[in-house]
């Protein structure tokens, strides 16, 4: 059986993310920022109703690339290690880009 503390081979492959929680909330909001409108694909905004899988995976997709799918997951298991503070800035910044 596999160690869990071991990094996943997928992520072992992946150059690591910036230290998200050391930026100034003003330097991580504008990287979102522009990250999002640099990379958001053509699906729908403000949605009136709950998008479906095919809507939305080609936004998947580029979080999973980018390696910003689970944003509150521990680097070491994939994730982006987010705290609190800065995955409420996260949110908002999706939230406003719609």
């Amino acid at each position: 059986m596999a160690d869990p503390t071991d990094t996943p081979p997928f992520i072992a492959d992946h150059p690591p993310h910036p230290d998200y929680n050391a930026m100034s909330d003003e330097d991580f909001r504008a990287l979102v920022r522009g990250f999002v409108e640099a990379n958001y694909p053509n699906i729908p905004r403000y949605a009136q109703r709950r998008l479906f899988w095919p809507e939305v995976k080609p936004w998947y997709a580029v979080l999973a690339r980018k390696g910003w799918i689970a944003p509150t997951w521990p680097q070491a298991r994939g994730g982006m290690g987010l705290g609190a503070t800065k995955h409420l800035i996260l949110i908002e910044e999706y939230e406003r880009f719609g």
